[in-house]
């Protein structure tokens, strides 16, 4: 549990670092390794981009990606899979432009 209290943190640093540089992300929340990222747009077209590159998430609440990595995911593993959200969030909020606004 002590890797998944330290691993879960970390994620949630780098979803963070995520919301201050995409304005679609309006919230970061969730729990050890399990977290979502609550958007201003609809996440469809996130979670396509996402598996079209490679990262397996799922969306709840039409505006939520939900992440659920085994608890045996490592630093390099979270970095790779933010990678991946940053560009297809960069992606996705171009293409919306005009919609993406900051609550």
């Amino acid at each position: 549990m002590d890797h998944v209290r330290e691993v879960g943190s970390y994620f949630e640093r780098q979803l963070l670092g995520l919301q201050k540089k995409h304005s679609i992300v309006r919230e970061v929340r969730g729990a050890g390794v399990m977290r979502g990222l609550e958007l201003t747009i609809d996440a469809q077209p996130v979670i396509e981009g996402a598996l079209n590159a490679g990262l397996l998430v799922n969306r709840t609440a039409e505006r939520v990606v939900r992440m659920l990595p085994p608890f045996t995911v490592s630093q390099a593993e979270i970095d790779q899979a933010v990678g991946m959200l940053d560009d297809v969030l960069a992606q996705v909020a171009t293409r919306s432009s005009g919609v993406e606004v900051k609550a």
